[in-house]
């Protein structure tokens, strides 16, 4: 399989797009490529180029690809913060499952809290592990990834507010799922919202529903919820066109 590379710089054909150091040791010392390889880039901005690599920290776009792998469903993930090897998981699956949001939120229970410094550290770091999963399974676009204030949250057409004590389960509300173009799910910390920021995503145009009767941990949760809409949304693997 051609390796896939983002890039942060849109892509010409005939301009050379310079790699990072990482890439380029990822191609020469990792995958032992010889100069001339193929390559595939995108840019994030839709689509894909073939390329061709030079050896050293450039590839050549020869021709671009209008494919797509992104579902016409816009999905959007808000989680709250949670340890940051949970974090990173849920990046990176939410990412493979083709979520076009992650908003990051600070809760009463949340155990992490991050100054401004650190803030931008994780991120950073939050944004490098949603490329790499985009890289690897083949999405032609980087989800955007944010953390907020819970009161600063916009209010949502169709949200989902997974409780395992709500008294809606998941098959009363899979026919209004099925009818969304955009869903959020909301994910609290480990020890669930409190009441007062469940009243505060309720009037954000949240609703609580129970996945089942068994209590996922907070890094299970939003993935098997995702998992859950994309089985029954009509457009949930469906590629934009």
């Amino acid at each position: 399989m051609c390796p896939r590379l983002f890039v942060p710089v849109r892509i010409f054909q005939g301009c050379p797009v310079p790699l990072a150091d990482a890439q380029r040791r990822y191609l020469a010392r990792v995958l032992r490529l010889p100069p001339g390889a193929a390559v595939v880039l995108f840019d994030g901005t839709g689509g894909e180029w073939e390329a061709r690599w030079d050896g050293r920290d450039r590839a050549e776009p020869l021709v671009f690809r209008a494919e797509t792998r992104e579902a016409k469903l816009r999905l959007v993930l808000v989680q709250a913060l949670v340890a940051r090897e949970k974090l990173e998981i849920v990046v990176q699956k939410a990412t493979e499952l083709g979520v076009r949001d992650i908003v990051f939120v600070p809760a009463e229970r949340s155990i992490v809290r991050m100054d401004a410094r650190r803030r931008v550290r994780r991120l950073a770091r939050l944004r490098t592990i949603a490329i790499e999963a985009a890289e690897q399974c083949g999405r032609t676009r980087i989800p955007r990834l944010a953390l907020v204030d819970p009161r600063a949250l916009v209010p949502c057409s169709m949200g989902l507010l997974l409780d395992p004590a709500a008294p809606q389960g998941w098959g009363d509300v899979a026919d209004r799922v099925r009818e969304a173009h955009t869903i959020t799910l909301a994910i609290g910390p480990e020890g669930g919202w409190s009441d007062a920021e469940r009243d505060l995503l309720m009037q954000r145009g949240f609703f609580p529903v129970r996945m089942g009767k068994r209590t996922w941990r907070t890094e299970t949760a939003g993935l098997a919820a995702l998992a859950a809409v994309l089985a029954v949304h009509p457009r949930g693997w469906t590629a934009e066109g």
